[in-house]
């Protein structure tokens, strides 16, 4: 019984490790209406993901690398810093660029 007991202790200590190295998010426009298929990067890297159909995304923490760059098109580009400590929520602004 004591085994299992340090089992769920480890079990959850490694589940806590692993929550805190995943960067979850949700990327909207100015609106507050979800971006599908925003591109989310580590800066500087090719390294990320995109976003789903309710503007959501989950990225593993690299270590080394604290900066993302979102980018959606017609959007004026964000690079912001990494946040697990909670959702991040970004709202991105229409681009003022005509091409």
């Amino acid at each position: 019984q004591r085994v299992f007991f340090d089992y769920l202790i480890c079990m959850r200590r490694k589940l806590t490790v692993q929550a805190n190295n995943i960067i979850r998010g949700k990327v909207t426009d100015e609106n507050g209406e979800p971006l599908v298929g925003a591109n989310i990067c580590y800066k500087g890297t090719n390294i990320g993901t995109i976003t789903d159909l309710n503007g959501e995304f989950s990225l593993i923490k690299m270590k080394g690398n604290e900066d993302l760059t979102i980018n959606y098109i017609g959007y004026n580009r964000i690079d912001m810093q990494v946040d697990t400590s909670q959702t991040m929520l970004i709202a991105m602004n229409e681009s003022d660029r005509q091409t």
